[in-house]
């Protein structure tokens, strides 16, 4: 897309993302969220649902799950403990 002059935005991202995700394409859509994410870009709710949403789909593979929560702990778990020490 660069290539031709039209830079992606973060909806163009995130509707690359989505398509992986909606194939189940887990390694893909993951890597397309760090160069999103390397761009200065964020994942919408509805992308961060559709990554969460596949962690109780019966028809995602163990491998893609332990993918997925593996990506989310090293690139948010800090987050998250700082979230769960702030609910106080």
């Amino acid at each position: 897309m660069a290539d031709n002059g039209c830079s992606p935005d973060e909806c163009t991202y995130n509707t690359i993302i989505k398509a992986f995700l909606n194939e189940n394409d887990v390694a893909d859509a993951l890597h397309y969220l760090q160069i999103m994410r390397g761009q200065g870009f964020a994942a919408d709710a509805s992308t961060a649902s559709l990554f969460l949403g596949l962690l109780t789909d019966p028809n995602v593979n163990v491998a893609d799950k332990a993918l997925l929560q593996k990506y989310f702990l090293e690139h948010h778990g800090e987050d998250m403990r700082n979230d769960e020490a702030n609910c106080d």
